[in-house]
């Protein structure tokens, strides 16, 4: 399991059965190659022949047990400096287990960068938008005035240590909590909030804290991957369920 080579051919012959000759072609290595890590991956009990056609293989039934985790340490591994210093301890065991879902995911660094695609992903939303905010930002919440004028359903989970500047409060609150009566607008309160999502239906986005347990808003892992999209609505969507109808006189206003 520690050649990437080796995890490839587990992945592909989870697709399909495979001979040799087809291996090495999509894979792109040699059919030596291709062999002898077969051969590697038959004595350790993940591969077997194919009974019907003996010059093909297939994967054992521990082979695909084996085969359904990879994703997560290719993850874990991609994204090896990020979790240096940033920590996934206030996520529920159960979706740190689902960490391959970030395979595919890019981590955005510095705060400009960061917002422009917050922006970005909010301001494209058709359908929906789910946020558990640690911080609010004056255009923010206009754009999620507009979007939910629009139609688009938009639910907004805050905690007692949310951050709502000043200027957030005057000028955009109101509007909000207009939306929020006639039922444009959700929202949901916390006692503490350590862990960011920003999600639509066809993009979304995790902050983590650092080691000191502080979210970090100038790193963002962000992604389209519908595995990705999933595991976020999840972790929302049990966070929410926690929660209970909140007002943002009881956030932190700075």
């Amino acid at each position: 399991m520690a050649s990437e080579t080796r995890c490839a051919i587990l992945i592909s012959l989870d697709k399909k059965t495979s001979r040799i000759s087809s291996l090495a072609r999509e894979l792109e290595i040699t059919a030596q190659d291709a062999f002898r890590n077969i051969n590697r991956l038959l004595e350790t009990g993940l591969v077997k022949r194919e009974s019907a056609d003996f010059g093909a293989f297939q994967l054992t039934e521990l082979g695909r047990f084996v085969t359904k985790q990879i994703p997560y340490f290719v993850a874990v591994n991609k994204h090896r400096k990020f979790f240096e210093d940033h920590t996934a301890k206030y996520i529920p065991d159960k979706f740190i287990h689902r960490l391959g879902a970030l395979q595919n995911c890019k981590v955005v660094e510095n705060v400009t960068p960061v917002f422009e695609r917050l922006k970005k992903l909010e301001s494209c939303a058709k359908e929906y938008l789910r946020i558990i905010l640690p911080q609010a930002w004056p255009e923010e919440g206009k754009i999620l005035a507009e979007r939910a004028v629009n139609g688009v359903e938009v639910s907004v989970l805050f905690g007692r240590n949310t951050v709502f500047p000043k200027e957030v409060i005057e000028s955009i609150i109101p509007t909000i909590d207009r939306l929020q009566k006639a039922g444009k607008i959700k929202g949901k309160m916390l006692d503490h909030i350590n862990f960011a999502l920003y999600l639509s239906e066809s993009e979304s986005s995790a902050m983590f804290p650092n080691v000191k347990g502080d979210i970090d808003m100038s790193m963002l892992i962000i992604g389209d991957d519908p595995a990705f999209n999933e595991w976020c609505l999840d972790i929302f969507n049990h966070m929410w369920d926690r929660a209970t109808i909140g007002s943002i006189d009881k956030a932190k206003i700075v």
